[in-house]
Parts: C-alpha cells; structure tokens; sequence
C-alpha cells in the first residue's frame, strides 16, 4: 500500500478503516521489529555464552518464548488503544502518506507521540547498538580465554548476521530518531519537519529492504551461489563460504 501510494500520490482506497488499519499495521510492524531486534540481541549474549538456560523447557519458555510473546502482546494492545479507543477524532487525509498523522499524534506538547517516540524508537535503537557492540567485545576478549569451552564455529554465522542486521538497523533508524532525541534534551530539532516527514521516515524502509538480503548472503548454501558475485564486489572474505 505504501508503494501504491508513492505510484498514485494518494491512499487507495480512500476512507477512514483503510487509513486507520494502514497506521495501525505500520506501527505495529515497525516498532514490533526494533523490539524484537532489540531482544535479538541480548539473547545472542545468552545462547553464546550462557547457553546452558536453554537446555531445559522451563528455561526456553523463560529466556525465549515469553519474552517474544510480552513483546508481541505489548506492542499489538498499545496500539490497539491509542489507534482505536483514544478519545480524540481523526481527520485523515488521503492526499498524505499514511494519511498524514493519526490524532493522538497532533496532541499538545508534552505529547503522547514524543514519549511513544523516545520509549518505542530512541531506546531500542540506542540498546541494539550497546548489545551488539558487547557482543563484539566479549567474543573478541573471550575467544582466545574460552577457545576450548565455547565453539566459536558454530556461533560464527549467527555473529556475523546479528552484526550485520545491526548495523543495517542503526544506519536507517538514527536519522528518524535524532529529532525526538533533540527534544528530549531540551536541543531545537535537527531536521525541519519537512526533512524530518519526506526523508528520514522514508529511510526507514531501508530496513525492509536490506535486511532479507543479509539473512540470505548468511546461509552456506545461498553463499556458494553467489560466492563470485561477492568475490568481484570485494566481499569474498568478509563473508566466508565455510
């Protein structure tokens, strides 16, 4: 629908449960994905290096399962009750992507939409970014300490892809997060707000679109395909075939 729109220039079909379900949807996927990429990357510190919590069913249901249900359930009724039950009228426009902002967001200052942004944006994106870098560290620090007790092997693919996705992830989220990180300290936004609607938060679908690639390029049998296509593109040793 998003791709149709920038076809059209105006959301097909035009009413009030198309636009309200396009908004909803969208929130739901898009910050839904920056928490569970959020916990994607602690749990990668506990499968390498406290692996043992999973070995029981109690402890995948604990350190896995549960926390991807809370997020799910948390993310879908939040924006089930600011979307659907919160008292303030909407008013489209269809001309708009997204239908411009959903009424919630229109609020006075402090608005709903800066603390949403701040909890749902800012503080995955800064928690993925301090995950992943620990990770980094503690397998640099701790491979030549723990060579005999952790296979390094086995944990290489999923290390190279948690890091990749990662960095994927801050490179097109930082932008849509710099003015709300602004406003939380008292700094004037960085973007004007026609900067801030028509370019970082189209950015963001970089995210989307990048990250499929990385999780294919990481599996051994779609690496031998494409093994001299990444030779050429200078890529041959960064993404090893074995």
């Amino acid at each position: 629908m998003g791709i149709d729109f920038l076809h059209k220039a105006y959301v097909r079909p035009s009413t009030y449960t198309t636009c309200i379900i396009l908004t909803f949807m969208d929130q739901i996927t898009y910050y839904g994905s920056l928490f569970f990429m959020t916990w994607a990357t602690f749990e990668r510190h506990l499968i390498i290096f406290h692996s043992a919590v999973f070995n029981t069913k109690r402890g995948r249901i604990l350190f896995h399962y549960l926390p991807i249900l809370s997020i799910f359930v948390y993310i879908t009724l939040y924006y089930i009750g600011v979307d659907f039950f919160y008292p303030c009228e909407n008013h489209f426009n269809y001309l708009a992507f997204w239908c411009g902002f959903i009424c919630y967001m229109n609020l006075p200052i402090p608005t709903l939409l800066g603390i949403e942004l701040i909890a749902h944006q800012v503080v995955p994106m800064i928690l993925i970014g301090i995950f992943s870098l620990a990770l980094f560290l503690r397998v640099i620090f701790s491979r030549q300490r723990l060579r005999q007790s952790i296979e390094w092997k086995k944990y290489r693919r999923m290390i190279i892809q948690l890091l990749s996705t990662s960095t994927i992830y801050l490179i097109f989220t930082t932008p849509f997060s710099l003015n709300p990180i602004a406003q939380a300290v008292g700094l004037p936004p960085m973007f004007t707000t026609p900067v801030y609607a028509k370019v970082s938060t189209y950015w963001t679908f970089g995210v989307p679109i990048c990250v499929p690639f990385v999780i294919l390029l990481s599996l051994p049998k779609v690496k031998e395909k494409f093994k001299p296509l990444l030779k050429i593109c200078g890529l041959g040793r960064v993404v090893p075939t074995r």
